[in-house]
């Protein structure tokens, strides 16, 4: 019977046996296996369970999957995932903070209703609470034995609340989000025969850095090679070391780019980088520079306006760069209040951007 619902594509939606009437998001299915099952969002335009399977089928004993034709309530595709006999549901969903679809990153948590129902409201965890609390009044205590670490995380607040491998104190209490690290040996080291024949430097500005190489040959610095190292960084490779020390020298002519210049010794760390973010859902009435800098300023300091004109064809979206010590891939979403309308703007990172360096 072609009406028949059961005749349903399986690249639109996988359902899962379940059995209704439970308010846990752990059920039993066939043979009494318990079946755990998390709420999957932001799911790509065309995604299917086979690409669901594919993603997820590594976290444990995958089930299956339900992607839901309707939008959730802020317009993006959900699904629910399903696992079988899940041992640590909250370690599980840890593990799962950090899923991708393509350029999608999706957003995963254990399922609050199940076929219906709502799951039971939790009880207050006192003992969290009361962690935090003294947590609060002793912010920049360090845990015996370990000591600082150089990273940076963005919204975290000064390095020292960081401990062994980039892990604050607060996710070393709560266990949360372990940050493994990978140790180098020492005697490892690249392009070490620039040593002392080579500058670096931060540019005073993006302009700066888009057109140094023209401002270089202006003053017949032809021969030297610009190395672009993140953020506003730059290494200056010379072809001797008399050339390095005598540009040096010019303090003059180079303090007019450069905040600062140095003989580059092998070390060397940029906690800044050049994001390029993709706004889509500024309406064309609102894509002026003005608002579009006030989205690219939630994720650091802009420094690429979007510019957008009346000889634009495409008001859909918008290219804007910020300076940012975000480690992680900016995607995120913001509303925009405006006479009385609210508009729905998207932020992407477009990862494989060089748009200007």
């Amino acid at each position: 019977m072609s009406g028949d619902s059961r005749q349903r594509s399986s690249e639109e939606w996988q359902d899962v046996p379940s059995r209704k009437g439970r308010r846990n998001s752990q059920q039993g299915g066939a043979n009494n296996k318990i079946i755990t099952k998390f709420y999957v969002s932001n799911l790509p335009p065309k995604c299917s369970s086979l690409d669901l399977k594919e993603v997820f089928g590594g976290f444990g004993v995958y089930e299956g999957s339900y992607i839901a034709r309707k939008r959730d309530r802020w317009g993006k595709r959900f699904a629910f995932v399903s696992f079988r006999d899940v041992h640590d549901v909250k370690r599980l969903e840890g593990e799962m903070v950090d899923v991708w679809v393509g350029s999608y990153k999706l957003f995963v948590a254990l399922a609050r209703f199940v076929d219906g129902d709502m799951i039971d409201k939790p009880k207050p965890d006192l003992r969290r609470k009361a962690i935090m609390k003294e947590l609060a009044s002793h912010a920049n205590h360090i845990v015996e034995g370990e000591y600082e670490s150089g990273a940076n995380t963005m919204g975290r607040g000064d390095n020292s609340n960081q401990t062994r491998g980039g892990r604050s104190f607060l996710d070393s209490v709560l266990n949360r989000n372990k940050v493994d690290t990978i140790l180098v040996d020492d005697n490892v080291e690249g392009f070490y025969q620039w040593h002392g024949m080579s500058l670096v430097g931060k540019v005073v500005d993006f302009n700066t850095l888009t057109s140094l190489k023209e401002l270089l040959r202006s003053r017949g610095w032809n021969s030297v090679a610009i190395k672009y190292v993140g953020g506003f960084s730059v290494l200056l490779v010379f072809t001797c070391l008399e050339d390095a020390e005598s540009f040096l020298s010019y303090k003059n002519m180079w303090s007019v780019w450069f905040e600062g210049l140095k003989v580059w010794d092998g070390n060397f760390k940029e906690e800044e980088r050049i994001a390029w973010l993709k706004v889509y859902g500024v309406p064309v009435q609102l894509a002026v520079d003005q608002v579009l800098e006030m989205v690219g300023s939630r994720y650091g300091k802009v420094v690429q306006p979007a510019r957008m004109s009346g000889d634009d064809n495409n008001f859909s979206f918008a290219f804007i760069g910020v300076l940012t010590k975000s480690c992680s891939r900016i995607v995120d979403r913001v509303d925009i209040r405006w006479r009385g309308f609210l508009f729905n703007v998207w932020t992407d990172e477009d990862v494989g951007s060089t748009r200007g360096c």
